[in-house]
């Protein structure tokens, strides 16, 4: 059987029943009422990264400090101290993430080549949004879901709903894929109209770019470079089509490295 390929090359566990497994390049949000709301998604989010050897980056603020979020990982997570040491999971406390134009592109960048360089599949992000304004100069911009959507990451952001009106609500719902939020004690998906049209229309792009890529005669790979100390050191596979597999001999090297 013939396999189907996309610019994304492969699906990724969240974790998360109601959301299922997503593309590389997701950014979804979640609406919390209280610290068991934010545990309920957040745990099972980190144990299917690391089940999927992903480098999960965990950035905290104002709901849990760095010590309530190491226990309830290390209470939820089985070896959590091994992955620790190996660095597969990271947390970083304030809001360092917060840059904006080429220098999130470059931080972001950096964390992927890092991942790549120890080994790890690639990067999954959770960001918790801190009081005050969460839908305002705190929250994920335009720019930063753009520059996930590119690569081979998956990102989480969660708000504390309390702190949103309704019109602030909907602003971040359309930043994002989708967003999770409690409705009669579970978890349903919010989509904005604006949401669905995008999707819509990147879907049959993807469909046009797939049977484009998987018929052509050339071998073709799609590779992202991995740098080192400013340096290339390496590349990663993101997707190659038939023709490649049929003219190099080379067959299930997406995700690996050269």
């Amino acid at each position: 059987m013939k396999r189907k390929r996309s610019i994304h090359f492969d699906r990724r566990d969240s974790g998360i029943p109601v959301v299922g497994d997503v593309p590389w390049g997701t950014s979804f949000c979640q609406f919390f009422e209280n610290r068991q709301d934010l545990l309920e998604i957040l745990i099972p989010y980190i144990k299917a990264g690391l089940k999927s050897n992903e480098l999960c980056l965990l950035i905290i603020s104002g709901y849990l400090d760095l010590e309530e979020a190491r226990q309830a990982l290390e209470e939820a997570v089985p070896h959590f101290e091994r992955y620790i040491k190996k660095g597969q999971i990271e947390i970083i406390a304030g809001m360092q993430r917060r840059m904006s134009g080429t220098g999130f592109t470059r931080a972001l960048a950096a964390r992927i080549d890092k991942a790549m360089i120890s080994g790890f599949g690639s990067l999954r992000i959770a960001v918790i949004s801190p009081s005050g304004n969460p839908g305002g100069k705190t929250a994920v911009t335009f720019r930063e879901v753009d520059e996930i959507a590119r690569h081979n990451i998956v990102a989480l952001y969660a708000y504390p709903r309390e702190e949103l009106d309704a019109a602030e609500l909907m602003e971040v719902v359309k930043r994002h894929r989708f967003a999770l939020i409690r409705s009669n004690g579970d978890w349903e998906l919010l989509e904005s109209s604006e949401v669905n049209l995008t999707r819509e229309a990147l879907k049959k792009s993807e469909l046009l770019y797939r049977s484009l890529f998987d018929n052509m005669l050339e071998g073709y790979a799609y590779c992202r470079m991995i740098y080192k100390n400013s340096r290339p050191h390496d590349f990663v596979f993101l997707a190659v089509n038939s023709s490649f597999e049929k003219q190099t001999g080379l067959k299930y090297v997406t995700g690996k490295r050269v």
